[in-house]
């Protein structure tokens, strides 16, 4: 049974611009493998990891990324690819948080930490934080799952994870959690029916 719901943020609560972006200076269409290009960036790693500074890492990806404009303005366009609340994301976590214990656990940076706080304020709610720069693992690595599962206390097959990335809700049904690949808000009505059954293990990954 269901005890704990385990969100994903950029993709699933927060409304992000990064892929479409990226998608713009790299050609690439499909969206997972936009976000694992991302994920890919040694830059990327090691910012969303804590083990670079701002500044370097707005240095070396404006270097990536072939950015003409100045570091200052990267700055500016990389906070802003965190976009605004997915509010029906918004609205479902505050209805589930009566029912369930709830967490969210991103692959996130300082900068975009930021910015989340500044447009999703959710200190006066009972929400455990996972913030891959902070804990220093990012997702999919098991290391991540393993960490986060001790962290919650909770059995694995308590653990509902809710992302975006394919890669990381495979990683999650490896290390034992039910997990559920979101697209679109239409899933948290299929995600609502799906916990009012029960069902052990809700993957989606068809269209």
């Amino acid at each position: 049974m269901i005890k704990y719901i385990l969100f994903d943020l950029g993709g699933v609560i927060i409304n992000l611009t990064v892929f479409d972006r990226l998608s713009e200076i790299t050609g690439i269409e499909d969206r997972q493998e936009v976000i694992n290009y991302w994920t890919s960036l040694k830059s990327v790693v090691d910012y969303e990891t804590g083990k670079m500074s701002d500044a370097d890492f707005l240095r070396q990806l404006k270097q990536d990324l072939g950015y003409s404009r100045s570091e200052r303005e990267l700055h500016e366009e990389f906070r802003m690819w965190c976009h605004s609340v997915n509010i029906q994301a918004h609205n479902f976590t505050i209805e589930m948080i009566s029912q369930y214990r709830i967490g969210v656990f991103s692959n996130i940076n300082p900068i975009h930490h930021e910015r989340v706080n500044e447009i999703w304020n959710t200190e006066s709610l009972q929400i455990d934080r996972f913030m891959s720069y902070q804990i220093g693992i990012m997702k999919p690595n098991d290391e991540a799952f393993e960490y986060v599962v001790r962290k919650i206390g909770s059995a694995k097959n308590e653990i509902l994870f809710i992302d975006d990335s394919q890669k990381n809700v495979e990683a999650a049904i490896r290390n034992g959690l039910n997990a559920y690949l979101f697209k679109n808000n239409a899933d948290l009505e299929i995600i609502k029916n799906l916990l009012s059954q029960q069902k052990s293990n809700p993957y989606k990954t068809d269209s």
